[in-house]
Formats: C-alpha cells, structure tokens, sequence
C-alpha cells in the first residue's frame, strides 16, 4: 500500500492531477446547480449599479460609489453585460474549480494525501459552495482567499521580494473585492516570522506594505477626485460602529450630547412623515426598529445635515455612547464582540434561496419593532430620497420595483441624472429578472440541505487545527497558523461589523478544514533552515 501510495500520490499532486480536479469540481459545480439554480446575491444589485457607474463622469449613486468596490463589480456586472446569466454561470463553476484546486495544491503542500482529503472535504461539503452559487462578493473572497494562501504557502517555502510583492497585490485586490479584507494586511508578519536576517525581513515586509497599500490608494484618491471623500470605502465607519448597535436597538437619547441631537434629526425628519405621525411613533420606539432600512436612512440625514467629510461621525458618536459595563474596542463592546464572534464560528452556514415567485405578496402596511409598538414596514414604504444615492442598500424586499423612484426628477433636481438613474435602474431590474429563474430540483436540494446539517462547525476544526499544530509541530507550520488566525480576524471583523452571519465569512472557514487536515497528515518539524537573501 506505502509503495502504491508513493507512486499515485505525487501523480495526483501534479498539473494532470489538478487539471482532473478542476474537471470534477465542474462537475459537482453542475449538480449543485440542479438543486441551488443561480441566483443574486446579498448586495449584487449595488454591485450592478457600481459597475454601470464607474465610468459615469457624473451619477445619481454617488454613495454606491463610495460604498462599494471595484473588483466585485466588474467580476459580476461585466458577465451579465457580455452574456447574461449563461456568462455569469460559466464565470462562477470556474471559480468554483479555481477554488478546490487552490486549496488542494495547499494541501499537497504539507503532503500528497492532504491534498487530496482537502480537496474531497472541500467538495462534498455543498456548504463550501454556496457562494458560488450566489451573484455577490462571497466567490470573489473565497476564490482569492484560497489563492491568498496558496501563495503564501509557496513563499514561506521559497520566500523573496518578487512573492511578497505578490502576496500584498493579492490582500489589495481582495480588500478592493470586500473592503472588510483590508484585515489581511496583517500578512505582513509573514516576512517578518520568515528564518532570514532582519534586514531581508524588514525589506520584504516593506514591499508586501507597498504592494497592498498602492493599489487601495490610487482607489481611494479617485474617490477623492470624483466624490470628495478620500476613501477606500465609507462602509467601514458606518459598520462599526454604528450598524450593529442600531441592530441590536442600544440607542437612547439620554445616552450623551450625540445621542441626543441625532433624536432631534429624527424628530424633525423623520417622525414629522405622515406615515410615522400617523401611529404616534416616538423617538424611543424608532430606536427599535433596528431595520437596515432606517439605518440608511439615518446615514442619508447625516450625509445631508452634517456633510460626507465628516463620515458618520455623528452615528458613530451616537454608538459609543451607549451604556457599557467592560472595555471598549474602537467604540464596541469587547465581550459582546467575542460573543457575536464565538457565535458566528458555531453557525452553520444554509443556503438562502431568493429564486423569483410568480406573484409577489403585498407587504402589510405596519410591524412591530422591537419594543412591541407599531411602525411602518419598510417594504410597504418609499425609497427616502437621502437613501436614493445610496442605490439599493436600505432595500428592505427582494421584490426589486418597490425600491426604485417614482419621481427621480424630484429627487436629484438635474433631467440629466434622472435620465441616467431611470437607465441604469432599468438594466439592473432585467438583470435582477434574468436570474433566479431556475427551476430547482427538490430531490438535488433536499440532499445538499441534508449535507449541509452534518457540516462541522467552523470553531470545531480551528479547534483541530490548532491542537495538531501544538501537538506535532508539522513543517510550514506558518502557513497553518495563518489559516487559523487570518480566518478567524475575518470572522471577528465580521461578527462585530454585520452580526453573525457565517455567510459573509464563509469564504474563510475552508481554511480551517485545510489547516486541520495538513497539522494532521503535514511532515514533523525537525529543523529550522536559514534563507539567505
């Protein structure tokens, strides 16, 4: 069996090896599509509108603009332009393969048999797949990710300035695909933990440095030079830390001076509408409506009150004046964030499907918010128009024509960007209507939903991985480390900046099943080698 193992193992770790994975994965990628038809994305309508917008001199979606990225929306806008959904489908199986192919050379890396457990774990866990049955930033992240640690595998083994140059490019482009990935630059340590001397370390470091940091900079200056905000994306200051305690319904005016003022926003532009004067809705009540509706509405009246430059100051004040017994980490809760964050690792991640019915339901007019007290649905509402720039981020439906404006003229006061919002908005709604028309197989759904309820949470296999790395020491062990602890910091960011929900952070847990699989199968440590510059 060893002689066997020794004769077929490095075969299947070979350019023949992945080019038959890369065949297989495709093949998994179309039954999956049986059962899981592809479908739009959380977010994917901004996605659209950003990139039918990037080369607009001017646009009714300034703050879209602003929000969002560069890398997702070209990934997914320019296959719907080309060639529809058919274009947009052959794009994301090849990511899908790209993806299980990069995650089995990692773990051919620490041994022939790693990659291929880590290639067959990857692939019948549907839960892996599901951003790539989605049209949103989550295969982006994971394809990159995968790639990421590929490349960081490699250089850790045969380090030099051309790969780190390479590896901070890598962190840059997935930071320009979700901005929340910025995190990553803490890959900088990888150069600095390298066995050479601190003078090559220092250098190699300040290249990875240089590459992540030119390309989020020249993004942020044009965002500077078209919209007056230097800035990679404002989604960072309005997720933390306004978002998640807006969520979670902590706000009171008797907070602080900040709390209080933006009651008095409230009071004046928003409570004074027909719609809320008409069921009696306080400032206390609103507070609890805890909808991302409201929330972007409240970013719209900052926007207009207090001006872009400030970028969110007042909510952010507003969010760190609530009540707190512990310690605070830039303005949230240091023990709810490992909360939310322990959280999000024991999730189980599920398949959403968001396929079109043939006749959408009228939305009651009211719901209760939190406190029990009748408010306006936010799906039975109009768009505000401080949230119009906004484009589809406070859409509280997935019935996409209750989210666009009656009266853009009225809105933007300009024919011209009327014109240009009624055209854009057009092709996203056929967009919108060309996917999620599939037809799902029950039996195939059935069965992924079945295989989905056995996968392991992701705390259980971090849990793995880091008790083999403790235990047997295995070779490239900072490769495994980064696995772990990159996965888990994107976690963090995302538990504290959106709430548990695994399927923003999906794209890392892989990592955690690859690191457990190679600290276990990986070669034992024996030595640490010196690299010369």
């Amino acid at each position: 069996m060893t002689a066997w193992w020794g004769r077929v193992g490095p075969r299947l770790a070979s350019r023949r090896g992945a080019l038959a994975l890369a065949v297989i994965s495709l093949a998994v990628f179309a039954v999956e599509g049986i059962g899981w038809p592809l479908q739009r994305g959380r977010d994917s309508w901004d996605y659209f509108v950003h990139y039918l917008s990037l080369l607009d001199s001017e646009t009714p979606f300034t703050l879209v603009m602003l929000m969002r990225s560069p890398v997702t929306s070209v990934a997914v806008g320019a296959p719907m332009q080309l060639g529809g959904v058919v274009a947009m489908e052959i794009v994301m199986a090849l990511s899908f393969a790209v993806f299980v192919v990069a995650w089995a050379a990692v773990g051919a890396r620490y041994s022939p048999l790693a990659g291929v457990l880590a290639a067959t774990v990857v692939l019948v866990h549907p839960t892996f797949a599901i951003p790539f049955h989605e049209v949103s930033s989550d295969f982006i992240a994971a394809t990159g990710f995968a790639l990421l640690t590929l490349g960081i595998v490699r250089t850790i083994d045969r380090p030099s300035s051309a790969r780190f140059a390479g590896l901070g490019l890598g962190v840059a482009v997935l930071a320009l695909a979700r901005p929340a990935y910025v995190v990553l630059a803490v890959g900088v340590l990888v150069p600095l933990a390298t066995a050479a001397r601190w003078s090559t370390r220092a250098r190699w470091a300040a290249v990875f440095l240089v590459a992540t940091a030119l390309p989020l900079g020249a993004w942020a200056l044009q965002n500077d030079l078209r919209y007056g905000e230097l800035t990679v994306s404002r989604a960072g200051t309005y997720n933390i830390p306004w978002y998640p305690v807006f969520r979670a319904g902590d706000l009171s005016e008797t907070n602080g001076p900040a709390s209080k003022r933006l009651a008095g926003l409230v009071s004046r532009e928003v409570l004074s509408r027909p719609e809320f004067r008409r069921l009696g809705v306080d400032v206390a009540t609103y507070f609890q409506t805890r909808s991302n509706f409201e929330a972007v509405r409240l970013a719209g009246l900052v926007d207009q009150t207090d001006g872009i430059h400030t970028d969110y100051e007042l909510l952010a004040n507003a969010a760190r004046e609530v009540p707190d017994d512990g310690f605070r980490l830039f303005g949230i809760d240091v023990a709810r964030s490992l909360d939310a964050t322990l959280s999000l690792a024991a999730a189980q991640a599920r398949h959403e499907p968001r396929l079109l019915p043939d006749e959408w339901p009228v939305p009651p007019p009211t719901v209760a918010a939190a406190d029990g007290q009748p408010i306006p649905n936010p799906a039975a509402l109009e768009l505000p128009a401080v949230s119009a720039p906004f484009g589809f981020l406070a859409c509280p439906t997935n019935e996409i024509e209750r989210c666009l404006l009656a009266d853009p003229e009225e809105v933007f006061g300009d024919p011209a960007l009327a014109d240009r919002y009624r055209e854009v908005t057009r092709t996203v709604t056929r967009w919108d209507h060309e996917l999620g028309t599939g037809e799902p197989n029950a039996w195939v759904a059935a069965q992924l939903n079945r295989i989905e309820r056995l996968t392991p949470p992701a705390w259980l296999w971090s849990l793995v991985a880091l008790g083999a790395i403790a235990l047997r020491r295995p070779r490239r062990m900072g490769g495994l480390v980064w696995m772990v602890g990159a996965g888990w910091l994107v976690l963090a960011v995302h538990a504290i900046g959106v709430g548990p929900d695994l399927l923003y952070a999906l794209p890392v847990v892989p990592g955690f099943v690859v690191a457990a699989i190679c600290a276990l199968l990986g070669k034992r440590n024996t030595r640490r080698a010196t690299v010369e510059p």
